[in-house]
């Protein structure tokens, strides 16, 4: 956990809210220890959301993917 923190890149938490493995409340912890992290609750969904849920979690993904585009362009074109 201490080293959470000095995680600098753009991070994308996803958690099921009826996750019987993991806690959903431990993705919570974890993305507030990481300063550029966001998260994603999908409800009802359990420790394979991420599968079981893929119609719903698949635009999730590939909207932060896009968002990491849009940023690294950016990030190119401030050092023209």
């Amino acid at each position: 956990m201490g080293w959470l923190p000095r995680l600098t890149r753009q991070t994308l938490v996803i958690t099921g809210t009826a996750d019987a493995l993991v806690l959903a409340a431990n993705a919570s912890i974890l993305a507030c220890r990481m300063p550029r992290a966001q998260i994603h609750r999908v409800h009802g969904g359990g420790h394979l959301c991420s599968l079981d849920r893929a119609a719903e979690v698949g635009p999730i993904v590939c909207a932060f993917l896009r968002s990491l585009e849009r940023t690294a362009i950016n990030e190119v074109a401030e050092l023209g």
